[in-house]
């Protein structure tokens, strides 16, 4: 048939089938007037459908006046609309006084309550498609829009459409809106709230038109279970693929009710500052989606579910969170009864109360005031959760073991939660989620005892209170939880997400909505951190002669750490990281690239610190500053200085305002320890460079920094010394779409129970005196020592093991812990035998506890020999889309081995067989070459046997002796002598770095002089 596969055709289709499918009805676009753009005889109609009184006072008081109530109406109404963008929800939503009579313009559906008038009035609205409606060009002339929609004569979006299989594709129809439509025009700039832009495959949209606007993608993504990237997966029935547009989201009550209660306008940014025009807010279709799914659900199933939202950074969650907790608040079921008496938010966004509070005063025009509460304070958070007013809460996780009072619970009496964790982790596990329980539910102890059939007759007081103690950690049938995060741990999964079965019958937790770092990256939300990964080998050697016998994890850590912390290893990475950041970054952004070195502690930081200001001084660059944060106070134990380093002394200013000082043209590259690893959200930090091993979600979201969007940035850099590619995939592999986690067995908690008692070392007895006390509701006087006595002969058995025994002992213990406090709030039962040993051996296990792997240090007795830092690979970091599957806990029965034994010197032969490859004499920075040589001068011995400070001691014969070394070195290696004579830089770095340990030496040959042979 001709025609049937154009542009035309293709918007007959739609246009078709709103009408046909969608409850619309068509008009021609001679109806929409061409001044002030309404559809006045829709508006009229409306009117006298569902306010006829209204309308009879309108035309008794225009008359009075010798006026057509129509004409006042309708200019009354152009002026408002003239006001401003977006100003048609205000108008949609609470109507206007027009002769000072209040006016309707649309009757959106209410959550509850439903009439037979209200009913009747919702099915009223007038909601119109007009194909070719008019538009002005920007040479003044008029084209037509290929589809405008209207509701009660007021346009609220228009579409640009076409047809793939004319080779018309979407992008056509932005560079459309972009160059072929003027941007001030009365409908485009003043009238619609959205407009699409879309073809057979994709759909785009935007809220505001300017000659920069960005369209955004408004698909469902190229798969429905969360794996896809960018696009729309193909329908069931064969018809487009963007279909759901005009059968879903154009569909008349999902159409008003986004218009109701999803667009709203914002006036300040995701950080809270004022924007300088205010900005319409049109969800996404994910939010949307995840929003409406997770009000379904909670509709159909009430309270005591929980839901895993994994959405990627990027993807507005702020947003959803507000849409979903304004949701949630007013949802009410048939019976017109609210399903949650409170919506909770956890978050550690300080701004998201008043977000949420401007939200929900714009849909629903009251201050929200009392309604929405941001509780700063435990008082705040009790006073909340009792009065019947409030509605949100914003809080924080930390806030809610200071908040039991009686009143409160009692206040809340059976009304159910909603609790949103935002960024939710595995942390909301354990004692802390079961105190957020205890202080959401009114979980009493009948009903406590209810649940676990006790009677009162047959049990005290203390099983009745284990009970308590054990039913608090279970899910609570009033409580659901909506967890909210882009990388969901495997144990996050299996606490929050949906439990399914698979073909071979396992039962399996995967995430109830998901948008995933593949669409973000492939929509173009945020950048790809791992397009541009560049590694680097670093390879050392050391040395010793010291034949103490250590514990080998214990010493080869220690060692690596000493090489790590070398003032010649961090230089050679200095001078790496300086010279890269200003042959490649500084230019990017327009100038205004930043970049970030992580390292592994704080001490490194500190020595980074002190290494690039020291390195940028001697270079005389000017274009360059650096930065530091870390928490606490650092002493360097090589450094000699009496104060300690702060994050305040080094950088100058309070660190408090460390944050904005770097965002400011004054600094380019923050050294951090720990902080600014998560939740720092800087557009312009563009590269990374990262000396510090990285796993799992740790790597996703430090590397995740970098990913956020900027105008003028394109890409991102890392620069990694530590990590291989293969450890970043794996780390990133089970966030760049979704994974699933296999379900924790409770025969793990029994097996590793018994590993525990196999020690002997606990009695339960002594569990059972312990639980006497410490469950009781009031406690004797003497509480705290009948507790002491309970631990004792745990602590003198446990002595009595060895070494060996008393470290699997406790490895053991604490597994039994972490997995207890996990399964507690999954398992259907309370254990009360559990719940006594858990809260016994919390106290036993901090009781026992071993000193820390950093208590061992060797570095007195380690040369570092040998250095070599080199490029590795270079290039894209390929993750796989497909789903992977993970579990939270083994099964217990792995094996402990206990800590080997070795001479510290074959500690670090092992240790350089790992660290040393490929490394030769031209990589030797000390010994028997240049450091050797320096040591063995007489006068050189003679100075560094004096006490005095190595500034001092190279006031003396060093140089001319660390030159003769130099030349003698060049005699032995041609190649690597030559480089030292010619490079005057190199030659400085390596005299900065031999002259400490030239000085110990010689110190040391002093003192034990070397007699010749033949004496």
């Amino acid at each position: 048939m001709p025609g049937i596969h154009t542009e035309d055709q293709f918007q007959q289709e739609v246009a078709a089938a709103l009408v046909a499918d969608a409850g619309w009805a068509a008009r021609p676009p001679a109806d929409v007037h061409k001044v002030h753009r309404l559809i006045a005889d829709d508006l009229y109609a409306f009117l006298e459908d569902t306010q006829p009184k209204v309308v009879a006072e309108l035309d008794k008081r225009a008359k009075a006046s010798q006026l057509n109530w129509k004409t006042v109406l309708l200019e009354a109404v152009v002026a408002d609309l003239d006001k401003r963008p977006g100003q048609v929800l205000e108008l949609l939503r609470h109507g206007k006084k027009i002769l000072n009579v209040p006016v309707r313009f649309c009757f959106f559906k209410p959550a509850h309550g439903f009439n037979a008038e209200l009913l009747a009035a919702y099915d009223a609205n007038r909601l119109t498609v007009v194909r070719e409606a008019p538009v002005r060009k920007p040479d003044g002339t008029w084209g037509e829009l290929d589809i405008a929609l209207y509701v009660n004569g007021f346009p609220v979006a228009d579409a640009e459409m076409k047809n793939s299989m004319t080779s018309s594709r979407v992008d056509e129809a932005i560079q459309q809106y972009l160059t072929d439509r003027d941007h001030h025009d009365t409908h485009l700039r003043n009238r619609a709230v959205v407009h699409f832009a879309f073809d057979t495959d994709d759909v785009f949209m935007a809220t505001l038109l300017a000659a920069n606007t960005r369209f955004l993608p408004f698909n469902r993504g190229s798969s429905p279970d969360g794996t896809g990237g960018k696009g729309n997966y193909d329908s069931d029935d064969g018809s487009h693929a963007t279909s759901y547009m005009w059968r879903g989201i154009w569909q008349r009550d999902t159409f008003l009710d986004i218009l109701h209660r999803f667009v709203h306008i914002s006036h300040t940014d995701d950080a809270g500052k004022p924007l300088p025009e205010p900005k319409l807010i049109f969800p996404r279709f994910h939010q949307w989606d995840a929003v409406t799914k997770l009000e379904r659900d909670a509709l159909q199933n009430g309270p005591g579910q929980t839901y895993l939202v994994q959405h990627s950074a990027g993807s507005g969650k702020s947003n959803t969170i507000g849409w979903t907790a304004h949701r949630l608040a007013g949802l009410h079921d048939a019976d017109d009864q609210r399903i949650f008496d409170k919506v909770v938010v956890i978050t550690d966004r300080t701004i998201l109360d008043s977000q949420l509070r401007a939200v929900v005063e714009q849909f629903e025009r009251k201050s929200a005031k009392g309604k929405v509460v941001g509780a700063d304070t435990s008082a705040d958070l009790a006073d909340a959760l009792a009065r019947p007013s409030v509605r949100i809460v914003v809080t924080t996780l930390q806030k809610f073991p200071f908040a039991k009072q009686l009143d409160v619970l009692q206040g809340l009496d059976s009304g159910a939660v909603a609790v949103l964790i935002d960024e939710a982790h595995s942390s909301q596990s354990g004692d802390s989620a079961k105190k957020m329980k205890e202080t959401l539910t009114a979980s009493s102890l009948e009903e406590a005892e209810s649940e676990e059939g006790w009677d009162d007759d047959e049990d005290d007081e203390v099983t009745k209170a284990i009970a308590a103690s054990a039913a608090a950690r279970k899910r609570s049938e009033r409580l659901s939880m909506f967890a909210f995060t882009a990388t969901p741990k495997s144990k996050t999964r299996e606490l929050f997400g949906t439990a399914y079965t698979d073909a071979d019958g396992a039962v399996k937790y995967r995430p109830f909505h998901v948008y995933s770092m593949r669409q973000a990256i492939e929509e173009g939300f945020i950048l790809d951190t791992l397009a541009n990964y560049t590694t680097y080998d670093v390879y050392w050697r050391l040395a010793t002669s010291d034949d103490e016998l250590v514990e080998k994890s214990k010493a080869a850590a220690a060692a690596a750490r000493f090489a790590s912390l070398h003032p010649h290893v961090i230089n050679q990475k200095v001078e790496i990281i300086v010279e890269h950041f200003r042959e490649h970054v500084a230019h990017r952004i327009g100038g205004k690239a930043k970049a970030m070195i992580v390292t592994r502690s704080r001490l490194h930081a500190v020595r980074y610190k002190l290494a690039l200001d020291d390195y940028i001084a001697k270079k005389g660059y000017t274009d360059l500053k650096a930065l530091v944060a870390f928490s606490g106070k650092v002493t360097d134990p090589d450094a000699g200085l009496p104060d300690p380093y702060t994050e305040t002394n080094m950088n100058g200013f309070p660190e408090s305002q460390t944050a904005k000082r770097f965002g400011t043209g004054e600094y380019q590259v923050m050294v951090v320890a720990e902080k600014y690893q998560t939740g720092f959200d800087q557009p312009l930090l563009h590269t990374m460079y990262v000396d510090k091993p990285l796993k799992g979600v740790a790597a996703v979201q430090t590397l995740g920094r970098l990913n956020r969007m900027h105008p003028d940035k394109d890409e991102t850099f890392v620069l990694d010394f530590v990590n291989d590619a293969d450890d970043i995939k794996k780390a990133f592999d089970p966030y760049y779409t979704t994974s699933v986690s296999v379900a924790t067995s409770p025969q793990v908690l029994s097996e590793i129970w018994e590993r525990v008692e196999d020690y002997l070392v606990i009695d339960s007895d002594d569990v059972d005196a312990f639980a006497a006390v410490w469950f009781v509701p009031v406690k004797p006087a003497d509480a705290h020592e009948k507790i002491s006595e309970t631990f004792k002969g745990a602590e003198l058995r446990f002595a009595g093991l060895d070494g060996g025994d008393q470290e699997e002992f406790r490895r053991a213990l604490l597994q039994f812990l972490r997995i207890y406090a996990f399964l507690a709030q999954v398992l259907p039962y309370g254990d009360t035998d559990a719940e006594k040993n858990f809260e016994y051996c919390k106290i036993l296990a901090r009781k026992l506890a071993a000193e820390g792997p950093g208590s061992y240090d060797p570095s007195d007795r380690l040369d570092l020999t040998h250095v070599n830092i080199t490029r590795g690979g270079a290039g894209a970091i390929e993750l796989d889309p497909g789903q992977s599957e993970e579990v939270s806990f083994s099964d217990g029965t792995g094996s402990l081995t206990p800590d080997e034994k070795l001479l510290l010197s074959e500690v670090v032969a092992e240790v350089n067989e790992r660290f040393g490859k490929d490394l030769t004499d031209v990589h030797k920075v000390m010994g028997a070459t240049i450091a050797e040589v320096v040591s063995e001068d007489p006068s050189i011995q003679e100075q560094a046997a004096a006490d005095q400070s190595d500034e001092a001691f190279a006031l003396g014969a060093f140089d001319s002796v660390y030159m003769d070394a130099i030349l003698e070195v060049f005699e032995q290696n041609t190649d690597f002598g030559k480089e030292l004579l010619n490079n005057t830089e190199l030659r400085d770095v390596m005299r900065r770095w031999i002259l400490p340990l030239a000085r110990r030496k010689a110190a040391e040959k002093h003192l034990r002089p070397q007699l010749p042979i033949d004496d």
